[in-house]
């Protein structure tokens, strides 16, 4: 796969979160997925494609109101890797603002799928919303 090929990955994933279809953004993914969230939030450390389902994407979906919308503002892609510069706006169900600043390390394998993941974020945010 290109690097292009790669970034117009990276966006129908980032399409998915936001539209809160995780099966549409699961797809994407190396079934020997490894993804390393930094800091030492609830989400922190580094999870499997199931822990990440089960212990980041799911809890997020139960507290954040809709989709969690992250849009790309800049790539930087060299090969299989792509590296994301984000920000996500969401709200809370209880009303609190969730607007998070992302940096995102993405390497994806022969197959086109996302294989290794390193994320960095406003762990204060995170630590703060999540508990």
């Amino acid at each position: 796969m290109s690097a292009e090929d790669n970034k117009q990955r990276v966006v129908e994933m980032f399409e998915a979160l936001g539209r809160r279809d995780y099966p549409a953004y699961e797809k994407h993914l190396a079934d020997d997925l490894t993804i390393t969230m930094i800091g030492s939030t609830v989400f922190s450390g580094t999870h499997t494609k199931e822990e990440f389902r089960t212990k980041v994407a799911e809890p997020a979906f139960e507290i954040i109101e809709g989709g969690v919308p992250n849009t790309p503002t800049r790539f930087v892609a060299e090969g299989d890797t792509v590296v994301i510069q984000a920000y996500g706006r969401a709200t809370t169900k209880d009303g609190r603002p969730y607007n998070n600043e992302l940096c995102l390390v993405w390497t994806f394998n022969e197959d086109g799928k996302l294989a290794r993941a390193v994320e960095y974020f406003d762990t204060a945010l995170v630590q703060s919303v999540f508990g």
